[in-house]
């Protein structure tokens, strides 16, 4: 994730809970890690749409 490790992201973890408290923190946290599925859905959609076996015609499940 970015290149951070174990440790970075624990400290940003603790400085988003003094900041804005647990309670809020872990709203953002949770609404962060949402948003970051929904973009991995969507790359991951638009990858899949714009493959050359697709844009070809070409389908992977079948075998030749």
């Amino acid at each position: 994730m970015f290149g951070f490790g174990f440790l970075e992201i624990g400290l940003l973890i603790l400085l988003l809970v003094v900041l804005f408290g647990a309670r809020r923190a872990g709203d953002m946290l949770r609404r962060g890690m949402e948003i970051h599925g929904q973009v991995n859905r969507a790359r991951s959609d638009l990858r899949s749409f714009f493959s050359i076996d697709t844009l070809l015609g070409r389908n992977r499940d079948r075998k030749p």
